[in-house]
């Protein structure tokens, strides 16, 4: 057919031909990344709701409970971070300082007035343990977790945390905790019960939710209201069936925390996968190529350092052709989340030891790998202090009972418990306990955590109450004028 053109000028030909071919396919290709938008097909935000409720049982959701007091009694609106003078007063009230020193002070006096008036409310609260179960939605675009549906438009898991219910609940936890003190110190150990049942329930039932964020929040509260009873415990001489009700209810709590690490890692993993699908278009070259643009407003990392000029942002998805697709992304966070969620129960050294390994295995991952596994093991180590710290609080709750049956105060840890119990459950070794004779406001023993930290000291469980801050409250006083006579 060509028999008439020369044989040089054909191949010439042919190889231009080529060449054009590629370079329309290549501008092609470029375009379609440049233009690309995000292609979610997957709803993660009912996948998240779904781990939620995983092992719970069937019936009425605490969530409406809550809700009903937060929306009705607070009257609180998330978009302005605002409610009414109600709100406004738990806020107060946290910020007093009531945490410390002593109520004697006459600076104090408004303040406890004030959270006096708010029995009532929070004890509308206790109702939440006859509720079976306990679920903040994830809400869906456009929705509040206070409006949110079953069903609705999508929109990145980056954007459906809870913080809007986690305010006023902290709030009304705050509140409650120095209710607790209230009781004590008129000598209602029925009711200091009662409060610390309370914020321990609720704790719980924020536990539930799979994110790390949610169990951080939940922990905030339980260690408020744990640190709250051991100076109480310090204060106060707690009788005998108060303080057996207390053991009982820190036992019913007292779980592994591989029990829910495993649920907030799977979590983590569908935040993982979800961001994932909003940060890969439709598929080119047989592969869901990454949105470099998207990837960084979603991590809030650069993959190729500081932003291009704003008239250059559209050249930067250019970058997805030097990356792997999405499916490489998901069966590499799969494997990751596994192998961090298998070196959960290790000592503390060994854990640390392991976790380098996997940074070194993730280190050169064009998925920011390292960094997320990173954070989780951060949030795994708080998570595995102030577990030790809360078993250490039961140990407490075991020498005040024997110092309640026997009149004395015990030689040793085993002899006022078992040798298992007398153990952190975290490091394996055995807490530090010493008397030292009759101290001011505190049990005449100190009981530490074992954990041999590099200055030599370890954190003192039973410490005693922080003394009053006056500059603070002479701040809270300025702002809120009205409230102090």
């Amino acid at each position: 057919m060509f028999a008439w053109i020369p044989r040089w000028p054909r191949h010439a030909a042919i190889a231009a031909g080529v060449a054009l071919a590629l370079l329309v396919y290549g501008a092609w290709s470029t375009w379609v990344i440049m233009t690309a938008q995000p292609n979610p097909t997957i709803d993660y935000i009912a996948k998240l709701n779904e781990l939620t409720l995983e092992g719970q049982p069937e019936g009425a959701n605490g969530w409406v409970l809550v809700r009903d007091i937060i929306i009705n009694d607070l009257e609180y609106d998330p978009d302005m971070v605002e409610g009414n003078e109600t709100f406004q007063s738990l806020s107060r009230i946290g910020l007093a300082g009531l945490e410390t020193g002593s109520w004697d002070n006459a600076k104090f006096q408004p303040y406890i007035e004030e959270l006096e008036s708010h029995r009532s409310l929070i004890r509308k609260l206790d109702a939440i343990r006859s509720f079976p179960k306990f679920q903040i939605p994830y809400p869906y675009k456009g929705e509040s977790v206070f409006d949110s549906t079953e069903n609705g438009i999508q929109q990145p898991l980056w954007d459906v945390l809870l913080f809007d219910a986690y305010g006023p609940i902290r709030r009304l936890c705050i509140t409650n905790k120095y209710l607790m003190r209230a009781a004590a110190n008129r000598g209602d150990y029925d009711d200091v019960v009662e409060r610390f049942s309370t914020s321990l329930l609720l704790s719980d039932a924020l536990a539930r939710h799979p994110l790390a964020i949610d169990q951080l929040v939940a922990l905030a509260i339980k260690s408020d209201v744990f640190t709250e009873l051991t100076r109480l415990l310090n204060e106060f001489k707690f009788p005998l069936d108060a303080l057996e009700s207390l053991i009982a209810m820190v036992e019913a709590f007292d779980r592994p925390i591989s029990t829910s690490a495993n649920r907030w890692l799977r979590g983590e993993q569908l935040v993982a996968f979800d961001c994932a699908q909003w940060s890969h278009s439709t598929r080119l070259f047989g592969a869901e190529f990454i949105l470099v643009d998207q990837f960084e407003i979603l991590t809030g990392g650069g993959l190729f350092g500081p932003g291009l000029p704003v008239e250059l942002e559209v050249f930067r998805n250019i970058g997805s052709l030097f990356f792997t697709g999405r499916q490489k992304h998901d069966v590499e966070a799969e494997q990751a989340y596994l192998e961090l969620s298998e070196i959960i129960e290790l000592p503390r050294r060994e854990f640390h030891d392991s976790a380098r390994v996997l940074y070194s295995k993730y280190e050169r991952s064009p998925f920011q790998m390292e960094s997320s596994l990173r954070s989780l093991v951060g949030a795994i180590d708080v998570i595995r202090w102030r577990e030790t710290y809360f078993h250490g609080v039961r140990v407490m709750l075991f020498i005040e009972r024997h110092y309640a049956i026997h009149g004395e105060w015990p030689g040793t840890l085993v002899v006022a418990m078992s040798e298992v119990d007398a153990r952190d459950p975290i490091s394996g070794r055995e807490y530090h306990y010493e008397f030292v004779g009759e101290r001011a406001n505190q049990r005449p023993y100190v009981l530490s955590m074992p954990w041999n930290l590099n200055n030599g000291s370890d954190p003192e469980i039973n410490a005693i109450r922080p003394g009053f801050d006056e500059a603070g409250l002479e701040i809270l006083e300025s702002e809120n004028s009205e409230v102090v006579p």
